[in-house]
């Protein structure tokens, strides 16, 4: 049986390597925003467990980004790379490995690159997992979802919420 559980930005630790980004609420809704610049940044997303409960398995198959893109739009359609974290507890070495997925955008365009004011330029980024994978306790394993928006000089780009499809 298949479940999806919906966060909130605020919900997760989402970082950055380049330009300015700010968690910001307004109106009610919390939203992780880029400052307007011509950069190209990388966001990354923990993935959490499902926490569904004792006997729910934590197998992946799917996350969606759900994003607003205001004032100009992308140069180029964003990309994403799925990391598998392995620790290794004798050593405590983490190992990491490129899970292969695909990259579908889906609202106003299929690139995920267009401008515009609330439903106009909202986006879904949906990763997913070609070989569904499971998130382990037991073996200490990860996911961690590196996002790569390239931004124009006047974009301004606002990450509203993230779901995970578990199987």
């Amino acid at each position: 049986m298949a479940i999806t559980k919906t966060f909130g930005v605020g919900e997760i630790a989402l970082t950055n390597t380049t330009g300015t980004w700010t968690y910001v609420t307004s109106s009610n809704v919390q939203s992780f925003n880029h400052t307007d610049a011509d950069d190209t940044s990388i966001v990354s997303i923990p993935i959490p467990f499902s926490n569904f409960g004792p006997g729910w398995q934590d197998e992946l198959k799917a996350i969606t980004v759900t994003y607003t893109v205001v004032t100009a739009a992308l140069d180029a359609a964003p990309t994403a790379v799925l990391n598998r974290n392995s620790w290794v507890a004798a050593t405590g070495v983490k190992t990491r490995a490129a899970v292969t997925q695909t990259l579908p955008c889906r609202g106003v365009d299929t690139t995920g690159t267009a401008a515009g004011a609330g439903a106009a330029g909202t986006h879904t980024a949906i990763v997913t997992i070609a070989d569904a994978d499971l998130l382990n306790r037991t073996t200490l394993r990860d996911y961690l979802l590196e996002l790569t928006f390239n931004a124009a000089g006047t974009t301004v780009l606002k990450i509203t919420g993230i779901s995970i499809d578990f199987a």
